[in-house]
């Protein structure tokens, strides 16, 4: 602040991502995705209605970009 003051100027700290705003988005989204998909599977594994690994990879993605829609879902 001194040496700021001395250059009469202002000292100025920032935030700075180290990622793009939209892959942040998009793995932040997948990743509730899955956390949800994963339950629901445990859920009918449990029921004895399991769901195939394409079948999850499908509805993750679907829901991934359902989530990544509604940005208050995502934090």
């Amino acid at each position: 602040r001194r040496v700021a003051n001395a250059l009469d100027a202002d000292l100025v700290y920032a935030v700075v991502p180290r990622r793009k705003l939209g892959e942040e988005v998009r793995d932040r989204a997948r990743s509730i995705a899955e956390e949800q998909i994963a339950a629901l599977a445990r859920t009918m594994e449990l029921e004895a209605q399991p769901v195939s690994k394409a079948q999850l990879k499908q509805q993750t993605a679907e829901l991934a970009q359902e989530i990544e829609s509604r940005p208050r879902d995502l934090w």
